[in-house]
């Protein structure tokens, strides 16, 4: 079979409309990937061509280098990309043992690769093993740009599709929401903590179950499933991982940095902690006749030294005691701290008593209109109305609720002993719809945060602790106003930008 001329050796996967072929070019005598679309859908003819595009754009060694693009007759387009003998991430480390030193090794190589188009201005939005390529060599290359999109750009994705794999979504993506570079630095953090726990933080029989862990779930750190997982490693894996886009780390370059500061941190501990080396026998002549003098001599002494010298205990002062002051430290000698004077005429005894917090569970009832799913610190609890109250440890919870009418509204409650509390939340005095008509056109900041650009695709979900709209056009004075709502369920705001007076603002 040929497509063009391209030989068709086997194919790697299929996709619905899409194929990727292993392909064989008949003129330049070379192995290829061919991606191969077949429809009529001008939407996704549209989307695999800026694929290719983007491919392009990012020449790289960080890329899987596209060769070729075209069609085969009027249903039919293709474009030719850089085979990697190695495989994708899945196939490399399922094909050779790997220490820590040697996946460390590849996560900063992933890191790289991310970093790179990230400072080309492109979040990939769909990173997974599979998208990942590792040559024979270990280098990386990354593929697959389908959904790819640039931070200047609006989505072509249609209102309510979730775009990405579900395995490697980041819970804003789960929500539909704008997605950002952390987006893609939560889905490194999976597979980062696949990589080196050898199983998926997030795994489910079913899409729902998966969606749920993503959002709801926290998977033990990495250093307590295998101790030779550095704890910096561990660390910043758990930070990549954060639920909250805000409380990921905003660059991959700032995680790249931490892999190198860490790896020299290692280095010098480890050369710090070598023993010097010596030669052993440097020297022993001189020293060797001196003790053959001296042994006899002491030998001598201490048989002959009285008894009484031997027994008699050294003067014992208050430099010589330690106070332990730490309850747990007290606790665990299981014995009094002693406390004893110069002259040993009195004893005064110190005994310290561990204290133990009082951890009744409080109680809480949790009310909301008209309803939502509730998560207490990020676990998924159930969905409102709730059967009974929940008990909850004593300290800080947060409390978020989900409804898709709504804007998701968090809560910090800081619970006592034995506590009981009511609360309500009646979410249409919390949250309100924001609908945006914006002439000629601009990008949204809620907050500083960026939604998207004008026209949105759908309205935007806002509670009365946002406080902020602006609305940026490099070819218009930027647009900034306080978001004071009135109460009303739906507001809607038309927005006319005026004329800079400069070329960009």
């Amino acid at each position: 079979m040929h497509i063009g001329r391209y030989r068709i050796d086997q194919t790697l996967a299929e996709n619905g409309p899409v194929t990727v072929y292993l392909a064989f070019h008949d003129i330049l005598q070379r192995p290829t990937l061919l991606k191969v679309y077949k429809g009529a859908d001008r939407h996704l003819i549209h989307r695999f061509e800026e694929e290719a595009r983007i491919v392009a754009e990012l020449e790289s060694d960080f890329i899987a280098g596209i060769y070729d693009f075209g069609s085969a007759g009027d249903d039919l387009f293709y474009f030719a990309m850089e085979y990697v003998p190695g495989g994708n991430l899945r196939q490399y480390i399922s094909a050779r043992p790997l220490n820590t030193t040697d996946k460390l090794s590849l996560a900063r190589g992933i890191l790289n690769a991310v970093a790179f188009i990230h400072n080309k201005g492109y979040i990939h939005r769909d990173l997974k093993p599979e998208n990942i390529l590792v040559d024979e060599n270990g280098h990386i290359k990354l593929t697959d740009f389908g959904i790819s999109l640039h931070e200047a750009i609006k989505s072509h994705t249609p209102d309510q599709t979730l775009v990405g794999t579900p395995l490697y979504m980041a819970p804003e993506q789960v929500n539909n929401l704008p997605v950002t570079r952390q987006t893609d630095i939560f889905a490194l953090g999976t597979i980062f903590y696949e990589l080196f726990s050898g199983s998926h933080p997030f795994n489910a029989p079913a899409y729902g179950e998966i969606f749920a862990r993503i959002i709801t779930h926290a998977p033990p750190p990495l250093s307590e499933i295998n101790p030779d997982i550095p704890a910096w490693f561990s660390d910043m894996v758990q930070h990549m991982m954060e639920k909250e886009p805000d409380r990921r780390p905003v660059k991959v370059d700032t995680l790249l940095n931490k892999m190198e500061s860490s790896d020299s941190a290692s280095v010098q501990t480890k050369q710090m902690d070598a023993p010097p080396v010596e030669e052993p026998l440097k020297g022993i002549g001189p020293v060797a006749g001196l003790l053959i003098l001296i042994i006899p001599v002491l030998l001598y002494f201490f048989i002959n030294m009285p008894k009484e010298r031997l027994e008699q205990p050294a003067p014992h002062t208050l430099k010589d005691t330690t106070l332990i002051h730490d309850s747990l430290a007290a606790d665990s000698l299981n014995t009094p701290v002693e406390q004893t004077s110069e002259k040993e005429t009195s004893r005064v005894k110190m005994v310290v008593h561990p204290v133990k917090a009082d951890s009744t569970p409080a109680k809480v009832w949790i009310e909301v209109t008209p309803w939502a799913r509730l998560y207490v610190d990020y676990e998924w609890i159930d969905t409102t109305p709730l059967s009974d109250t929940l008990q909850l440890k004593p300290g800080r919870h947060v409390i978020s609720l989900q409804n898709p009418r709504y804007a998701t509204w968090r809560d910090t409650i800081l619970l006592k002993p034995a506590q009981k509390l009511l609360l309500r939340y009646p979410l249409d005095s919390l949250c309100y719809t924001l609908r945006l008509q914006v002439i000629p056109w601009g990008k949204v900041f809620v907050d500083g945060q960026y939604l998207g650009d004008t026209p949105l695709e759908k309205p935007i979900l806002l509670t009365r602790r946002n406080k902020r709209l602006t609305i940026k056009n490099k070819f218009y004075k930027s647009f900034t106003e306080s978001l004071d709502w009135d109460g009303s369920p739906v507001v809607e705001k038309k927005i006319i930008l005026q004329k800079s007076q400069t070329k960009h603002e």
